[in-house]
């Protein structure tokens, strides 16, 4: 596991009791909810007056700048100030903002796994791509997922992955991994296949628009954006 994993058994244990809602209800709602915990731990974390004051003190440099009709000599003071006053606000917003972003990064990341996509209907066999393509791949369905025995130019078993979730992509660990780790595991570092991908169906929620637009993605960062600027509004959050 990761370190935006960590939370994982929890949303498993809150998206497990909501089992009765509707999909497309329950990402609507875990969205909110992320908007929510980031914003208030945004507020706690940041100098709500201090960033209040850099806003309106920013916004009086940019009046006087647009005001000027001077040459540009005369302005250059007033665009040093303006720029002063636009990077303080941004200094005192940042920290905030960055460590409050981390539970909605969490969130997503499990969204990802657990909205993403879906195991082929009817034990379907699913298009596999292996890396290097002088080895193949053969899908055997299971109760709970799959298998995927690797094999090489001579058709002997390499290794064998299982898959308990439709995860599409397992290769060997990288430094990222620290960050987001693969549910599914990870190719022997010392092995000769690079990477697997795995063509499984992707799970949609709107019934209508391009694929693209009934992701989960789609419906959750919108949700997310909504959410964040109706309770920044309602709760006057600079």
């Amino acid at each position: 596991m990761g370190l935006f994993n960590l939370p994982e058994p929890f949303f498993d244990l809150v998206d497990g009791s909501l089992a009765t809602l509707p999909p497309l209800l329950r990402l609507i709602l875990w969205a909110i909810a992320g908007a929510a915990v980031s914003l208030a731990l945004y507020r706690w974390l940041s100098p709500q007056r201090r960033i209040a004051e850099a806003k309106v003190a920013a916004q009086e440099a940019r009046r006087r700048l647009n005001a000027h009709e001077g040459d540009l000599e005369t302005a250059l003071p007033l665009m040093r100030q303006s720029m002063k006053l636009a990077l303080r606000h941004v200094g005192l917003v940042f920290p905030a903002a960055l460590i409050a972003s981390l539970p909605v990064l969490a969130l997503l990341v499990w969204l990802d796994g657990a909205y993403g996509y879906q195991f082929p209907e009817n034990q379907q066999a699913p298009t596999i791509a292996v890396e290097p393509q002088t080895y193949s791949a053969e899908w055997q369905p299971s109760r709970t997922g799959g298998q995927i025995a690797l094999r090489d130019d001579a058709g002997a078993e390499v290794t064998r992955l299982t898959l308990a979730q439709p995860i599409t992509r397992i290769e060997k660990r990288h430094w990222w991994n620290l960050l987001v780790g693969n549910p599914a595991g990870y190719l022997p570092d010392n092995g000769p296949i690079e990477g697997v991908s795995i063509g499984l169906p992707e799970r949609q929620y709107l019934p209508v628009g391009p694929d693209w637009l009934r992701s989960w993605l789609t419906v959750a960062l919108s949700a997310l954006v909504i959410a964040s600027l109706l309770i920044m509004r309602v709760a006057r959050i600079s």
